[in-house]
């Protein structure tokens, strides 16, 4: 390992089980309201799939759609300030 010139792998300090969590983005209050949506058209989708339609839909959205969306994120990063 030469010229790494790191004494060792650095290290996260623990966040306080009381701590606030991060506010969520845009997309993840979309995919909480989608998710339900497109298991039900899709019975038994894995994982992956669900992701890639997901982001389709994502990506269809037009700015005016997704404003729903943005102001609810608005509204979780008002909560924690």
């Amino acid at each position: 390992m030469a010229g790494n010139g790191a004494a060792g792998p650095k290290r996260r300090t623990k966040r306080g089980p009381n701590a606030p969590k991060r506010a969520s983005g845009v997309y993840v209050f979309f995919t909480n309201e989608m998710r339900p949506i497109v298991m039900e058209q899709h019975p038994g989708i894995k994982f992956v799939d669900m992701g890639r339609i997901l982001g389709e839909r994502w990506r269809a959205l037009t700015p005016e759609e997704k404003t729903k969306y943005e102001a609810q994120s608005g509204e979780d990063k008002m909560r924690l300030a």
